[in-house]
């Protein structure tokens, strides 16, 4: 991976505070992260499942927080409510 790929992108809140340093990934990166074909993560973009940064008209990038927040949406766990027939 060349430099390119490493861009950071800092983000405010409206009162100005810095709230993040987010790394913008590719959808090949995002893909890898999560185990699945480029193609699924662009579906999950056109289901609005997944927000993107449209750079230009063919090269979008995901924030890692995106990312983050995607896969907690989707953790199971403890916040699961249970089958109330077992």
């Amino acid at each position: 991976m060349g430099a390119a790929n490493n861009i950071i992108w800092t983000y405010f809140e409206t009162d100005g505070e810095i709230m993040s340093d987010d790394e913008l990934l590719t959808l090949e990166e995002v893909a890898r992260r999560l185990h699945v074909h480029v193609e699924t993560v662009r579906r999950y973009i056109k289901q609005k499942k997944l927000t993107a940064i449209r750079l230009s008209n063919t090269n979008l990038r995901v924030r890692e927080s995106e990312l983050d927040r995607f896969l907690k949406e989707r953790e199971t766990g403890g916040d699961t409510k249970p089958d109330e027939g077992l």
